[in-house]
Formats: C-alpha cells, sequence, structure tokens
C-alpha cells in the first residue's frame, strides 16, 4: 500500500461512489457486467437485488434478473456473511469460500451446543447425496432420511436457520456447491423449491485466496472505503483484510467528515460529471448501503440514525445527490410508496421524488402481475431475512 494521501471532498467522494455503482447514469454492458462492476448484489430478501437494479435504471430488472439467471449468466447463492448474493456465474467460487468459512464456523458452534458428531454429520452428507439422486422437494427428501437425521437443534439451530441436523448438513453442501436449489416458479428467487446434486465440480477456492482476489473488484466498486468496511462486507477480521490487501498498492486519501482511514487503488479518479439532482429509491442491504454499514459520508448524522433498522442496519433510503434524505417502503396492500422524510424537501424536489416513487411502484406492480400472479410485490419493505439456507429441513 502506498504512503502517499490525496485529499478528497466529500462531493467528490459521493461522485465516485454512485458512479462506480450505476447509479450516476446507466453503465450498460450486460446484467452481468453490471453486478461484477457493483462488487455484487447483496441479496437478504427476495426483492433485494432486482430493486437495486431497478434503482439503477435496468428496465424491466425482475424478468432481466430471471432471464440472466436462467441463461446460466447470474447465479443465487450463499456468500459473505452467510447471506444471500446475486454473482456472476465465473465468480460463483470466490463468494461460495466465504459461505463456507461462515458454515463451517457455524457447524463448530452448533456441534458444541448439542450432541452432534463428526461421524453423524459425515454420514448424513452421504445419505443425502444418495438421497438426491433426482431432484428432491424438502418435504420428499425429509420422507427419505433416517428419524435420527431429523433430530431438533433446538434455539442454537433456528437462531441460524438451521431447526436440524439434516438443515444443518443441507445447507452446508449448499455452500460448498454440491447441491443446487432449483425452483418450479416462475421466479427463480422464489419456492417452493427442490434441490439436487450439482452438475458440475465442486471448485471453492481457499478463503484467503477469495479475500485477496475480491480485493481490487470492491475498492474499485466502492472506493473511497476503509479497511474496516472491507473487512466487515466479507466479516473477516480486519488484520485477515489488510493482510490481503497489501499486494493492491492501494493509495491512501483523506475526505471531509470520514478522516484519514480511507484507501482507493491506484488507477482512481474521480468522475467529471456532477451528481445527478435526482432521487434514486434503495432497496434493503443495497450495494451501496452494504458496503457501508455505518452510512458514514452518505448524510447528516441524525438522518442516518434514523435509516437504521433496528438490528438489520441500513434500511429501504432515498437518496438526492447521493445524500440520504428520506426512508421508502410499501405497506402490504397499498398501492404506493410511503416517504419517511428526514432532510427537507421544497415544493419542486417533493414533485421530484413523487414522480421516481411513481417509476419504482409501477416496476413493483408490474412484477407482481406478470411474475408472481398476486398483489403486492415479491416481499415487502423491509421484510424478514431470506428464507432459511436449511430448506425448512
Amino acid at each position: 500500500m502506498s504512503s502517499a494521501r490525496h485529499a478528497l471532498s466529500l462531493s467528490q467522494a459521493r461522485r465516485a461512489w454512485l458512479a462506480a455503482q450505476g447509479l450516476g447514469a446507466p453503465s450498460g454492458g450486460t446484467l452481468s457486467a453490471q453486478v461484477a462492476a457493483m462488487g455484487w448484489l447483496p441479496a437478504p430478501t427476495a426483492a433485494s437485488a432486482w430493486l437495486a437494479l431497478a434503482a439503477r435504471g435496468v428496465p424491466d430488472a425482475a424478468a432481466a434478473l430471471d432471464a440472466a439467471v436462467s441463461k446460466g449468466e447470474l447465479v443465487w447463492l450463499p456468500g459473505p456473511r452467510g447471506m444471500m448474493w446475486v454473482v456472476p456465474v465465473s465468480e460463483a467460487p470466490l463468494a461460495r469460500a466465504f459461505a463456507v468459512a461462515d458454515h463451517a464456523a457455524r457447524e463448530a458452534r452448533i456441534a458444541a451446543s448439542t450432541e452432534i458428531t463428526s461421524r453423524e454429520l459425515v454420514s448424513l452428507r452421504e445419505l443425502v447425496r444418495r438421497a438426491l439422486e433426482g431432484p428432491e422437494t424438502p418435504e420428499a427428501l425429509r420422507a427419505g432420511l433416517p428419524g435420527w437425521a431429523l433430530r431438533p437443534l433446538g434455539p442454537v439451530g433456528k437462531r441460524v436457520g438451521c431447526a436440524t441436523v439434516a438443515g444443518l448438513v443441507l445447507r452446508g453442501l449448499w455452500c460448498q456447491g454440491e447441491l443446487v436449489r432449483q425452483t418450479v416458479s416462475q421466479a427463480v428467487d422464489e419456492g417452493p423449491w427442490r434441490y439436487a446434486v450439482a452438475p458440475w465440480p465442486k471448485v471453492v477456492p481457499n478463503a484467503a485466496d477469495a479475500v485477496e482476489a475480491v480485493g481490487r473488484r470492491w475498492f474499485a466498486a466502492h472506493g473511497p472505503a476503509s479497511m474496516r468496511d472491507f473487512a466487515t462486507a466479507f466479516g473477516i477480521a480486519l488484520g485477515r483484510a489488510q493482510s490481503a490487501l497489501k499486494g493492491l498498492g492501494l493509495v491512501g486519501v483523506s475526505v471531509d467528515a470520514l478522516g484519514d482511514d480511507c484507501w482507493v487503488l491506484p488507477e482512481f479518479e474521480v468522475p467529471p460529471d456532477a451528481p445527478p439532482e435526482g432521487f434514486a429509491l434503495l432497496p434493503f442491504r443495497d450495494a451501496l448501503t452494504d458496503a457501508r454499514p455505518s452510512l458514514a459520508g452518505l448524510g447528516a448524522e441524525s438522518v442516518l440514525r434514523q435509516a437504521m433498522l433496528k438490528s438489520l442496519g441500513p434500511g429501504p433510503v432515498v437518496l438526492r445527490g447521493g445524500e440520504v434524505v428520506a426512508g421508502w417502503f410499501r405497506a402490504p396492500n397499498e398501492v404506493t410508496l410511503t416517504l419517511r422524510l428526514w432532510a427537507p424537501l421544497g415544493a419542486s424536489e417533493r414533485a421530484s421524488f413523487d414522480a421516481a416513487a411513481a417509476t419504482m411502484m409501477g416496476e413493483i406492480n408490474r412484477t407482481s402481475r406478470e411474475l408472481t400472479g398476486h398483489e403486492g410485490p415479491r416481499g415487502r419493505l423491509p421484510e424478514a431475512l431470506h428464507p432459511s439456507l436449511g430448506g425448512g429441513l
């Protein structure tokens, strides 16, 4: 890492964040390329990923995302922090490396709190593989396993989405890429599910190698950012992040109101255009806000405190020129979006917001009718976290 240090204004930093995230102007290219440039799409809820794409001007975002997944260009999978992500298929092994490491830690914690033995886990992994000679629903898989495999894990298991020993094993196999989760509906991010043995060999890099591999792309998508932001994004220790990033030649920058603890790639340049004056409606755990768990630099401190959901971090927010000014949500059975205003808006600005909200609501309503056949978007805003990776076992 370079000892040189440059100074940026907060306005310049926001300009860089918006441009890298495709929030200034449509970035063009394939959807897979856009997702890669954003540093992957967090998908903690069924709606988060396509709403993030809609906020970036992708037409018919939900249908476009489903099509890209069906074509094998993008994939939904468990990744960093044990959360669901949408990533380019070529980068799936990198995302899985974090999921495997996260699951190993989870498995160790559960084993220490219960009577599970390593022999039981190894035996059950083989039983699950045999039971999945063809795609099976969770119900069918449950019926084909011995009773001891469905032993409840109690509160410690429920806290991590694995109610039974079989659910824990199924989650581990899925994280490793040995299983695929298929849907029988039109929407690739929604159940009911079927599980099957993956048609490709398992290829998951070492977690340490994965950290180094994703560093350049992440800082291209989110710089200027701190080392701690990077470590938090991937659920790793700060020291490990610093060690892995040494080879990138990162350049230190100081940013107004953020201090000196920010870094950019050597090729970083401040975009020449000013931030857009319009509004962008970002969903729960958008790529931009997920990379900044405290939302540092994205608004006044009093505003940012209100943007936080209890224990879940940043909620759905409205950006104005790169600054958080409001929260937004759609209440069940409502046909309009509700705005929670945290900063003053003039009459003309409110009209601009109403137009942006109408566009987003149109996307939500169209998606509801065309892809799900029922009223309301695929998932309310904000929603519960993504369904259990244990498949209901």
